[in-house]
């Protein structure tokens, strides 16, 4: 669908107001950029993955993109050691994106459960601030891994080899 040249300027902004006007595109356009603090993980954990869904197999040079719903073990343990308070804006956003693509029918049940999941351990942990939201992530981040044990590579070798598709 192209709009380029069929529509003035005005009619153009307008139909981008509108579209982000509904909350679950809003969510999602939101997270496309990724965390304002370059946290590496948290970004590939989720803005890479929701990107994946919207570019539909599409690579572009530069931009970090995940097709696999399993995610790296390692990336798991990074985005632990790296969040911290000024990613709460983002994984509130993240957390938005998520529920909508649920909404939508575009996430599995599975991978839905376990990335709320992991966003919602994300966001206790920002907190640092305080001890019972940091008991409360490391928890939540336990049970994942138990639960959801077939949604995570412990594989080195078939880590990389999903960093490479």
């Amino acid at each position: 669908m192209s709009v380029t040249g069929s529509f003035s300027k005005y009619a153009k902004l307008t139909m981008i107001r509108e579209a982000l006007r509904q909350p679950y595109i809003y969510n999602i356009v939101s997270v496309l950029r990724g965390p304002d603090t370059g946290h590496e993980s948290i970004k590939y954990i989720f803005t890479a993955r929701i990107r994946s869904f919207l570019l539909r197999g599409e690579h572009y040079e530069g931009l970090m993109i995940r097709d696999n719903e399993k995610i790296p073990f390692s990336y798991i343990v990074d985005a632990i050691l790296e969040v911290d308070e000024n990613d709460y804006h983002y994984l509130d956003h993240a957390q938005s994106a998520v529920e909508s693509l649920n909404q939508l029918g575009i996430l599995e049940t599975k991978e839905y459960d376990m990335l709320s999941a992991l966003v919602d351990a994300l966001i206790k942990l920002s907190r640092n601030d305080n001890e019972l939201h940091q008991a409360t992530g490391m928890n939540l981040i336990m049970k994942i891994i138990d639960t959801f044990q077939d949604m995570i590579i412990y594989d080195i070798l078939e880590e990389k080899q999903g960093e490479n598709k």
